[in-house]
Order: structure tokens, then C-alpha cells, then sequence
């Protein structure tokens, strides 16, 4: 019997040492917005392929950016995060695209990388003013969605507090038909809807995770399991 048990805690032990293995997030960044040298855009105005004040980790390396509004509306890009802001009488639109080098670039990126669910994060987000945000994903057969709109109030709180971050779930774009796997684009948008609103956050970032994976404990109970009906067996035996 002793073997047998042995035998079963085992294999307990070498499926914990699968998960640890496995079962982990991977994630990928999306922009995390970091420059060495902060600068400004004014809308009306347009980049393509910007790499202003030497841009830190984003996918593809470049951004495409398009500042739109009434009124002058400002972004700066300041070290380490994106800040919108305007003046009593501004309303103001900021897309901005990544799709590799290039106007009609590619990324070729599979954003499930090493799960098949996952979602996007937007992190240290701040609002003074009322705004809205989403994420577009365009495949390479041309298929397209935004998933979640995102709406937030000047200082949005929940029941733990300030909200400084939003996940936008990949199920929305799966069940809209895009191939998560083959994405050619990534657009975030976001808009203020309030005069005079400052809207800031810190990164974008997209995380996946494996198919379900049973969690350590249960792999403790399976090797419980085991041992008692081991137990069992060998007192049956003994009858």
C-alpha cells in the first residue's frame, strides 16, 4: 500500500509543479507611455509613427496619435504617463493607433500569447470631468470591434475607494468575431464629455491567462483523495 500512496502523492506533486509551470499571467504591454523627454500635442493635430521624447515600451514602436476637439484641446506625454487637458470651453476626442511602422502597418500580435482568456488594462487612471474610453481591435481579415465603452464621472469611486484602473475582457471582441490571435491594429480612444475635463492614466496593458488549470488545492485534495482510498482498500483487504 505504501507504494501505491507514494505513487499518488506523486503525481499530486508533479501536477502542483505543472501549474506552478503554467498557470501563470503572461502579459503584454500595450503602451506603458514612458519618455525620457515630455512633450505636448494641441489639437487639431496628428503623428504618425511618433517616437517624440524617445518613447519607452510599446507595441510595434511606434504610435499613431490624433488629437481632435474645440478649443486647443492639450495632451502631454509626461514621463511616465498621458495627460488631457482643457480649458473651460474645450470638449476634446485622443485615438491613438498602434499598428507597427507606417500609416497601414501590421502588428501581427497574438493577443492571447500564453492563454485563450484574458483582457486589457488601462492603470493609473485619473479624472477631473466626465469622459468615456474604449479599445478597438482590428484583425488581419479585417474584422473589427470595440468591446466595452467605458464611462466614468469626475471623481468615479467605488466601494473600495478611487477607480484607478478599468479591464476590458477579451470575451466581447471574441463573440464579435475578431481573431484575437492575428490582430493587425489596436486603437484607444478616449473622449472628454465635460467642458474643461483633465483625464490622465499610466499604461495600457493586455493580459492573458491558460485554460482553466485546477488550483493548488486541489491538487491537495486529489492527493487526499488517494491516500484515503488507499486507506480504504488496505482495511477492506484486511476483512
Amino acid at each position: 500500500m505504501f507504494h501505491e500512496i507514494r505513487q499518488c502523492f506523486l503525481s499530486g506533486v508533479a501536477m502542483l509543479l505543472v501549474w506552478v509551470g503554467v498557470a501563470h499571467a503572461g502579459t503584454i504591454m500595450i503602451d506603458d507611455f514612458n519618455t525620457t523627454e515630455p512633450f505636448t500635442m494641441v489639437g487639431p493635430e496628428s503623428r504618425i509613427d511618433d517616437t517624440s521624447g524617445n518613447v519607452g515600451d510599446l507595441v510595434g514602436g511606434y504610435r499613431d496619435t490624433t488629437v481632435n476637439g474645440n478649443a486647443f484641446p492639450e495632451v502631454e506625454f509626461n514621463f511616465s504617463n498621458i495627460i488631457y487637458t482643457g480649458n473651460p470651453d474645450t470638449l476634446g476626442t485622443v485615438m491613438t493607433t498602434y499598428d507597427g511602422f507606417g500609416s497601414g502597418g501590421r502588428l501581427n500580435l497574438n493577443l492571447y500569447d500564453v492563454g485563450t482568456t484574458g483582457y486589457f488594462t488601462i492603470h493609473d487612471f485619473l479624472a477631473e470631468g466626465d469622459g468615456l474610453l474604449y479599445i478597438t481591435v482590428t484583425d488581419n481579415g479585417g474584422n473589427s470591434s470595440s468591446g466595452q465603452t467605458v464611462t466614468f464621472a469626475d471623481n468615479i469611486t467605488d466601494l473600495f475607494g478611487d477607480v484607478t484602473e478599468f479591464s476590458l475582457d477579451y470575451n466581447t471582441y471574441a463573440l464579435d468575431g475578431v481573431d484575437l490571435s492575428d490582430i493587425k491594429k489596436i486603437d484607444f480612444y478616449f473622449e472628454a464629455t465635460s467642458h474643461g475635463a483633465a483625464i490622465a492614466f499610466g499604461a495600457i496593458t493586455a493580459t492573458t491567462f491558460p485554460s482553466t488549470i485546477p488550483e493548488p488545492a486541489s491538487f491537495v485534495m486529489l492527493s487526499l483523495g488517494c491516500f484515503l482510498m488507499m486507506s480504504r482498500r488496505d482495511r477492506v483487504r484486511h476483512t
